[in-house]
């Protein structure tokens, strides 16, 4: 096939080609001399899976005939013919078993490291540095040759670990894929130095990035007939410019950098590597302005020197260019979906290439609306899987107490109780949540789902329910240091009883479709290896189960659409498509920023002889510059990142600069780019608007701000003093509430919001008050400290809110006790929270309160309300707040429960707010004269009047929210609008 050499047989494919068509058309031009059976003696090594399946089916629409050997460089590992003179592989899930172990003793020695829950991280980043150590050949006497004199101790820390990890690992030598891959290269070599094969051997495809498969490529080519078949080589790459690339201070971040280097190795020179199959490149022009846009950094003086030549050719080079720049990515997402389902329409092959799997999400997401599925190179990670979110779900409530919104998002899940009985599963849910989650303690007892299940309303269905409830999760959140034998066994055993429901048969379907199948594989795999594993605590386990799944992909291939295609970036390097959308090209996306080492500087990294972080960078440029030289080429990006500006790309902003630095010639090019892109944009932004197609909803009027007048027959019976300021501020508020007897939707699980702090603050004080109703203890601040601790940590559940409150309360201790001290002195308490109610039979309504703090002063009442903020003005008091003025009303009434009626001397507010403020407020029989006719008036207004109840009447920010703002459609009206009355009928 090959005539004889001299020097390694390297060949190279230019950019803009579709690499495994011409890699199949040179294999057969190659062979055109030879039989049809010698095309079956050809071993051909391919980089990935994908790759092998397009060479078979351009092979397939050749017609009948013999196929090469095609196999993976990376099944070399487990080369059968080399299997006898090496030792049993290890398991992948071993591996990461036993070095988990090893970090939990480097993290118990050193837990200044990293918290023991980034056990698995870590693993995950050793276990990448172990394999990159042994494919480059690093020896145990580099790591202990390694100068850290001039780092940080941290940096001395991982070197005394990594050797250790040496000496230990070395036991295990050739049972990790990337050692065994290096050695068998090097056996390989060592064979065919005594016997060379005389069939063709070849590699296509690879870049040789890696130093066991740069290994293994210097070995095949130099075989009598072996070959190495490099993608994406520029042609006319300047000879300064590539002799450069091999000095010491080369930059390394240059798309063909690589190349120079594996020249370097194999000991050719460019002009060695001659095209393996004459083929044109979709746009020279392209290439030629691409090439000239990535020169390294120090030679951009070039531009300018090369740049005018361009000119001629700039059209040609971007007139198959869109550039699209979106607001946001969700905007790039649905502008990228409407282009390839634009190709998929006309019958064009279209892939997306991107490194960002958020972005090929929304993209997947998106075209799932108009039923194209995309070939997704990468898959789906079976966490994300439903079985894969079921598992993580469970593993996350492991030695934790039971949180209403886990209990009731995995209650929920598809797969709990997946049985014939599921809809009244999920009504049971649903009553759960509404009756005992909702509202309740931030924490769920498995006594109180009992409790309600035997409630006088219950039936025997929601009894053998909540037992079932009880059963399975009355385990978990005791468990929190087991072997990892015990938490596999608790793990499966809590998730089929979840999925099988009460009846405990079965699974459900639980390992029934094809990610259930291979969760349950991962699982076993898991349980196989289970001995490697030792003690872990619940944590620990959380974060290996989220990284065994993470690990693992499902693909479903089968049923994606023909000519739609989502590549990473190895992928694209060896296929071609008649359109290539680069996607998320912003900085730290493309490239993407390196990733950070916890255990090799860069310093120690070029010590070592290991990759560096620009190493990386040059060959994600290497990526970009194979994909813009296709045919039709979409660009895209997003100028916010969150709430933050987003920078472009580095190649992309080199492009641009390059472009507009040429003359107008450059700039119209952009502009035109830029404007194909927007028509892109516009449509991603049109297609959700809504459509009517009737022009009665088309030109429907917005509703009105509403002023509802109920019914004679439905009026408020009764308000407590806080409620009568919701009502002069947003009626409709009090409408809804007492009225038409709604009520917010609680959350799940109480929070340590304002209002839990409102309460728990109103407890500290009435508990001191109750352990002090007369003089101040001795010691009055260490006092009352103590106290708000108790009552905290008996009434606050939240632990960083129980600390976070207790430091508040001692910020405000001195001032309040010294305040109290005053107060003790002019009165003496009398009540705490006490209730009480005032009846007014000419309005048939009820006025009731529950008073903070009363105290019996010389010459009456003096009355007390804590603010756990600041206490309100004395003008928001004069005209809104009239909480105190009503409390001292019903005392003077006589409706304080168990106190007869006694005049009132003194209202205040008491604020335990950081600003240290109180507001007391003069009183008098005149003032309750009036707070009562104000009262009455402000009743007789709707209830006798029948007055609409305006939304917003006159709340005191703009940006106030109600609980039922929804309802009366806030949005459609602003607060300037005049309220619109709306007669309600009581006719049903």
């Amino acid at each position: 096939m090959f005539n004889p050499q001299q020097i390694p047989r390297v060949f190279a494919q230019p950019l803009g080609c579709d690499f495994s068509q011409n890699l199949v058309d040179g294999l057969i031009t190659h062979m055109a001399d030879t039989p049809p059976e010698a095309m079956a003696r050809v071993d051909l090594y391919v980089n990935t899976q994908r790759m092998k399946r397009r060479v078979q089916e351009i092979f397939y629409q050749r017609g009948a005939g013999f196929l090469p050997r095609i196999r993976l460089i990376t099944s070399l590992s487990d080369d059968p013919l080399m299997l006898a003179n090496l030792p049993e592989a290890a398991p992948s899930l071993r591996r990461q078993l036993l070095l988990g172990q090893l970090i939990q003793q480097l993290l118990q020695a050193e837990p200044s490291l990293a918290p023991i829950s980034a056990t698995y991280d870590l693993v995950q980043s050793l276990s990448a540095l172990m394999d990159e150590v042994q494919g480059e050949g690093v020896t145990m006497a580099d790591v202990v040759n390694l100068d850290v004199a001039e780092h940080s101790e941290h940096w001395g820390r991982s070197k005394r670990f990594l050797e250790i990890l040496a000496n230990y690992w070395d036991q295990n030598a050739l049972t990790d894929p990337q050692d065994r891959m290096r050695h068998i290269s090097q056996l390989y070599a060592q064979i065919w130095a005594q016997n060379p094969p005389q069939h063709p051997v070849i590699i296509a495809g690879s870049t040789g990035s890696r130093g066991e498969t740069a290994a293994f490529m210097q070995a095949v080519a130099n075989l009598p007939q072996g070959a190495v078949i490099l993608p994406g080589v520029e042609p006319a790459e300047p000879a300064h410019l590539w002799h450069s690339f091999k000095t010491p201070s080369a930059t390394l971040d240059h798309p063909q950098a690589g190349f120079a280097k594996l020249f370097e190795v194999l000991g050719i020179e460019r002009s060695d590597a001659p095209v393996w199959y004459e083929a044109a490149p979709a746009n020279p022009a392209r290439n030629a302005l691409i090439s000239l846009a990535l020169r390294p950094a120090p030679m951009t003086d070039q531009w300018m020197q090369e740049g005018p030549d361009l000119i001629p050719q700039v059209t040609t080079a971007t007139q198959d260019i869109t550039m699209i720049e979106a607001d946001v990515q969700k905007e790039e997402a649905l502008a990228i979906a409407i282009c390839l389902r634009n190709a998929a329409e006309q019958e064009q092959k279209a892939v997306l290439i991107t490194p960002n799997r958020t972005l090929t999400r929304r993209v997947s997401a998106n075209l799932a609306r108009w039923g194209i599925e995309a070939d997704d190179s990468a898959g789906v990670p079976l966490q994300l899987t439903p079985p894969g979110v079921f598992l993580r779900s469970i593993a996350g409530l492991f030695g934790r107490p039971l949180a209403p919104q886990n209990l009731s998002a995995l209650l929920k899940h598809t797969l709990c109780h997946s049985t014939e009985a599921r809809p009244e599963h999920n009504l049971m849910t649903q009553r759960l949540e509404v009756a005992v989650l909702r509202g309740g303690p931030p924490f769920v007892s498995l006594d109180t789902i009992t409790h309600w299940a035997d409630g006088k309303k219950s039936t025997p269905e929601q009894v053998i329910w909540a037992a079932w409830i009880a059963r399975v999760f009355a385990p978990l959140a005791q468990t929190t240091h087991l072997p990892l034998a015990a938490w596999i066994d608790l793990h499966f055993t809590t998730a089929e009883a979840l999925a099988a429901g009460p009846s405990g048969e079965g699974s459900g379907i639980l390992w029934d479709k094809a990610a259930g199948r291979r969760a349950r594989e991962v699982m076993d795999e898991l349980r196989q290896e289970q001995a490697h594993g030792g003690h872990m605590s619940a944590i620990e386990y959380q974060s290996l189960i989220a990284r065994v799944l993470s690990t693992e992909v499902r693909r479903d291939a089968q049923f994606s659409h023909p000519n739609i295609a989502i590549w990473g970036t190895l992928e694209a390097r060896v296929q071609g498509a008649d359109l290539v959308i680069l996607g998320g090209l912003n900085e730290g996306i493309w490239p993407e920023n390196p990733k950070p080492d916890m255990w090799l500087n860069r310093d120690m990294r070029k010590q070592l002889g290991l990759l560096l972080p620009e190493r990386s960078i040059g060959l994600s440029a290497h990526d970009f510059q194979q994909a813009m030289g296709a045919a039709r080429v979409v660009i895209s990006r997003c100028l916010r990142d969150g709430e933050a500006l987003a920078n472009p790309s580095r190649w992309l902003m080199r492009l641009t600069n390059l472009l507009e630095g040429i003359g107008d010639t450059g700039k119209e090019a952009v502009r035109d780019m830029r404007q194909r892109g927007d028509q892109w944009v516009r449509l991603a932004r049109l297609i959700d608007l809504p459509v009517h197609s009737a022009p009665a909803i088309a030109h429907s009027p917005p509703a009105p701000r509403p002023a509802p007048v109920p019914p004679k027959g439905a009026r408020i019976d009764r308000l407590s003093v806080t409620q009568v300021q919701r009502l002069i501020r947003n009626p409709y508020e009090i409408y809804a509430r007492r009225i038409l007897g709604l009520r917010k939707l609680e959350p799940l699980g109480k929070q340590p919001d304002a209002l839990a702090r409102g309460i728990a603050v109103h407890a500290v004080l009435e508990q001191f008050s109750t352990e002090y109703p007369h003089a101040l203890p001795e010691e009055p601040r260490a006092a009352f400290l103590a106290s708000a601790e108790k009552v905290l940590a008996r009434s606050v559940p939240w632990p960083s809110a129980r600390h976070l409150w207790l430091a508040r309360l001692a910020q405000v201790a001195d001032w309040f006790l010294a305040a109290e001290a005053t107060r003790r002195r002019l009165g003496v308490i009398t009540a705490t929270e006490r209730s009480g109610e005032l009846y007014f039979k000419e309005l048939d309504f009820t006025l009731s309160v529950q008073a903070d703090r009363l105290d019996q002063g010389q010459k009456g009442l003096r009355i007390y309300d804590y603010k756990a903020g600041k206490p309100p003005t004395s003008s928001v008091v004069k005209v809104f707040d009239r909480q105190l003025h009503l409390t001292a009303l019903i005392a003077v009434r006589g409706g304080m429960d168990g106190m007869p009626g006694a005049p009132v001397e003194h209202l205040e507010f008491i604020g335990m707010h950081s600003d240290q403020t109180t507001l007391p407020i003069d009183v008098d029989d005149e003032t309750i004269v009036t707070t009562e006719d104000e009262l009455k008036q402000l009743i007789g207004y709707y209830n006798i009047a029948g007055h609409g109840f305006n939304a917003h009447d006159k709340e005191q920010l703009n940006q106030d929210i109600g609980d039922f703002d929804h309802l009366s459609r806030r949005g459609e009206w602003t607060d300037s609008d005049a309220p619109e009355k709306i007669e309600i009928s009581d006719e049903i």
